[in-house]
């Protein structure tokens, strides 16, 4: 019960990692682990961008969300908007 509850957004401080873990690619930055939902909704994530040069190969890639995930951090979670 407890595991499925832990995959279900509860709001914006909870982390993201346990609900996406499935699509968090192996040797990630463990910055990843600190993401939180609110800084999916401010765009302060601090991965790199998927869009300008990015936006082909992350269209093109077989799943959007690992791709995002695998790029590398330009600021850290909550930090400036990207």
């Amino acid at each position: 019960m407890m595991r499925d509850r832990a995959r279900h957004p509860r709001g914006p401080e909870q982390k993201i990692a346990p609900i996406i873990r499935a699509d968090i690619p192996p040797g990630a930055d463990p910055r990843i682990e600190r993401i939180e939902i609110g800084h999916l909704l401010s765009m302060q994530v601090g991965l790199g961008a998927t869009s300008g040069p990015n936006y082909g190969a992350w269209v093109a890639s077989p799943n959007w969300v690992r791709y995002a995930l695998s790029r590398p951090f330009a600021d850290e979670p909550g930090g400036a908007m990207i």
